[in-house]
């Protein structure tokens, strides 16, 4: 009786430790720290496909820029060339210095309206430098909080893997003992009957 409660003891014990390694199971999936490496992982997704537009942008309007650059230096470069020559004394007929008069004036204004869109242009181009700043810091960010909370899960998962070692270990030497125990009744349960058979044949000899 005292072998039975005694093995059934350890049963108990070993359905504990199964239980025990499914709780530990269930902790390594369900970590915090998940959630938030799933967010940060999900948040640099979308950062990727914003990043790309964001430089995109960028590029785009920098030759934009480029391209109103050149439209104003070649302005002004025409209109102080015609300024040189207005200057210069060289020319002495009437309708030919109103011409060129007339040009320069045209010139200076079309300088003017050029201006205006490179100025627009290099507002727009530092809005769209800035906006891709702040994407590529907080890319940055991101990056650092997913290298930490990474860290910080393998951590976990170490220290769960060791618990769950030690309960496998545990949970497999008392099931040799479970098994011992099983095997040493049963070696009683043999050697009795032998015993009873002994007697019985002796008793109807």
């Amino acid at each position: 009786m005292h072998a039975d409660s005694a093995a059934q003891q350890v049963l108990l014990q070993v359905q504990a430790q199964d239980t025990h390694m499914d709780q530990l199971t269930h902790r390594a999936r369900t970590l915090p720290v998940l959630e938030s490496i799933a967010a940060a992982e999900a948040r640099l997704a979308d950062l990727a496909s914003l990043l790309v537009a964001a430089r995109t942008e960028v590029s785009d309007i920098t030759r934009e820029q480029a391209r109103a650059d050149t439209d104003v230096e070649q302005v002004r470069t025409r209109a102080d060339r015609d300024r040189q020559r207005l200057d210069s004394g060289q020319i002495n007929n009437p309708k030919e210095l109103q011409a060129l008069t007339q040009e320069i004036e045209s010139l200076q204004r079309r300088q003017s309206e050029l201006e205006d869109v490179e100025l627009e242009v290099m507002e727009r181009l530092e809005a769209a430098q800035r906006h891709l700043a702040e994407l590529e810091a907080e890319e940055a960010a991101v990056q650092a909080t997913l290298a930490s909370d990474r860290a910080d899960r393998d951590a976990q998962l170490a220290a769960l893997g060791q618990e769950s070692a030690a309960a496998r270990a545990e949970r497999a030497q008392d099931r040799g003992r479970s098994i011992a125990r099983r095997i040493l009744r049963f070696e009683c349960h043999r050697t009795a009957f032998r015993v009873a058979s002994a007697r019985w044949r002796r008793m109807n000899l």
